[in-house]
């Protein structure tokens, strides 16, 4: 029992592992492409997009620190009941909300969305033109939103890419000196085996003259008598 118990923790634990480094992986593409298509002002060509959440206006619904993923669909169309992240400006600069659509209108064949938090008592103040949607929640990852924030600072991205990067240069380096450490070590191994070897071809041959002397010896004693 006890070491079915330890098998299945291993395996257990094995697979929270996999799933832990597949959602690093993830997430480190995921970044990377969204720094590519920045640098070339392509952002709007992205249909997927994650964003962590910070707040608790979305509780129970989304908790802080969940991450969503949005689908920006070909119209920016949607409907009221679904989840949306969108620009808001407020303050001094952009930030990015994620509310529930509970109203619609429409002005000049422009989509207009009013919104509000699950866990906030009044709708936001303004609505959201179709414009500055950036897609509809289609799925939410629990607590990962604290290793996409890692990941996304200085010491996170050392640590994920970085050391790994460097880590696997020095492995297939020691890799490479090793082999070349062996080729040169190689011949040297063989010429004291084969040293070896003929000392003790020379050791036989001489037990072999010993026992043929003493063979003679012993039938010219039986000639004798």
């Amino acid at each position: 029992m006890k070491n079915f118990l330890k098998k299945l923790s291993k395996i257990i634990s094995n697979i929270l592992f996999w799933i832990l480094m597949g959602v690093i992986i993830l997430l480190v593409f995921y970044i990377v492409t969204i720094k590519i298509y920045a640098k070339q002002n392509r952002l709007d060509e992205i249909k997927f997009n994650m964003y962590t959440i910070l707040t608790t206006s979305m509780e129970k619904t989304i908790m802080a620190g969940d991450v969503v993923i949005d689908y920006k669909n070909k119209n920016n169309i949607y409907e009221v009941g679904d989840i949306i992240t969108f620009y808001s400006n407020r303050g001094n600069g952009q930030i990015t909300i994620t509310h529930r659509i509970i109203d619609i209108k429409i002005e000049n064949g422009k989509y207009y969305y009013s919104t509000k938090g699950d866990n906030n008592n009044t709708a936001d103040t303004h609505y959201v033109s179709q414009d500055d949607v950036i897609g509809k929640v289609i799925f939410v990852i629990p607590k990962v939103g604290f290793i996409q924030e890692f990941i996304l600072s200085k010491v996170g991205w050392i640590v994920v890419i970085v050391i790994p990067c460097v880590g696997i240069v020095v492995y297939d380096l020691l890799k490479v000196l090793k082999i070349a450490f062996n080729k040169k070590k190689q011949p040297k191994l063989s010429k004291k085996k084969l040293k070896a070897k003929e000392e003790l071809d020379k050791y036989l041959n001489n037990v072999d003259d010993s026992i043929e002397v003493l063979e003679s010896g012993d039938s010219s004693d039986t000639e004798i008598l």
